[in-house]
């Protein structure tokens, strides 16, 4: 009788030879032979039940398949999560007679944050059924970030804020890039931005500059805030110096009207004053005098103003000049 070892539905015949008194018969009619598969079992075990994320290659999975005594195990042992494979393996490593290990490692290719339940899943040969192992629990957890300011202006007259860039770099734990559409806020005082980063090997850089509202003129502490993402803890930075914001550069002008009087008719006489910066319209005061002293004082409206001699200014400058 012949043994069909291999799992699997064989069609089974008969045929008489013949013999020196009688003919060899046609081909019987066939029958069906239904072979099942040895049963086999899987185990998985994880070198780490938790990761961190863009470190998930360090992981290893090493599963063991059991057939029936005597029948060593061939095929592929797939690890999986889910629907998901992480990682397979074809080239399996006797055990004993009858099991065999195979180990995988996760890809460069990171796995998201988050819980996940592990099996190993043997596909089967023509002499062992396949299995699946009980679930292992595994966990990709945030990866650390560093937040970093970098080429950063430290003084600027008022006004001239807007014109400032700064720098800012945002390096992750294990040197994966920050996602493209992710940006950090830059904070000078009251001031932000918001920079808009570029990936690179080991996270990302951006730069962004301030609107034009002027600071008020004074220091100011510059810090940036990474907010961070489902994969990715936030992290901040603040500038060991921050941006001290000085006056803006002025220049006075001074006219008369009329640019000549008669002795004792100077209150007619009006002293007309514009201050001009590039940061602005000037507001305060423009104190008008001469080698005897203060005359008079305008104050500002729009950048600029008007006065006139009194009296009683009048009878002190001629005191001063007697």
């Amino acid at each position: 009788m012949t043994s069909y070892g291999a799992a699997g539905t064989h069609s089974i015949t008969a045929q008489y030879l013949g013999s020196f008194d009688f003919a060899a018969s046609v081909v019987s009619a066939s029958i069906t032979q239904q072979v099942t598969a040895r049963p086999s079992t899987a185990t998985l075990s994880l070198t780490k039940s938790s990761v961190t994320y863009g470190a998930e290659a360090g992981e290893t999975f090493t599963a063991t398949v059991t057939g029936t005594s005597g029948s060593l195990p061939t095929g592929t042992v797939s690890i999986k999560s889910g629907s998901t494979t992480l990682c397979s393996r074809t080239n399996l490593t006797e055990k004993s007679a009858s099991s065999v290990t195979a180990v995988c490692s996760l890809t460069n290719v990171e796995q998201a944050a988050g819980s996940y339940s592990v099996t190993a899943v043997y596909s089967g040969d023509t002499l062992n059924a396949g299995a699946t192992s009980s679930p292992q629990s595994l966990t990709v957890s945030q990866d650390s970030t560093q937040t970093f300011l970098q080429g950063l202006p430290t003084t600027t007259p008022y006004g001239s804020e807007q014109r400032l860039v700064f720098g800012i770099v945002v390096l992750t734990g294990n040197g994966e890039a920050l996602p493209a559409s992710e940006s950090l806020t830059i904070n000078v005082g009251t001031a932000s931005c918001v920079a808009s980063m570029t990936p690179s090997l080991l996270g990302a850089y951006g730069s962004c500059s301030i609107a034009a509202t002027a600071l008020p003129v004074g220091s100011y502490k510059v810090s940036a805030t990474y907010a961070g993402d489902t994969d990715l803890k936030s992290s901040s930075g603040t500038a060991a110096v921050g941006l001290t914001v000085t006056g803006a550069a002025t220049t006075t002008g001074l006219s008369l009207s009329p640019s000549s009087v008669t002795y004792g008719n100077e209150t007619t006489e009006v002293f007309l004053s514009t201050v001009t910066s590039l940061a602005g319209m000037p507001s305060g005061t423009v104190t008008v005098g001469s080698s005897g002293g203060t005359l008079c004082q305008i104050t500002l409206v729009s950048g600029s103003g008007s006065c006139r001699l009194s009296a009683a200014q009048l009878a002190w400058a001629r005191s001063r000049v007697s």
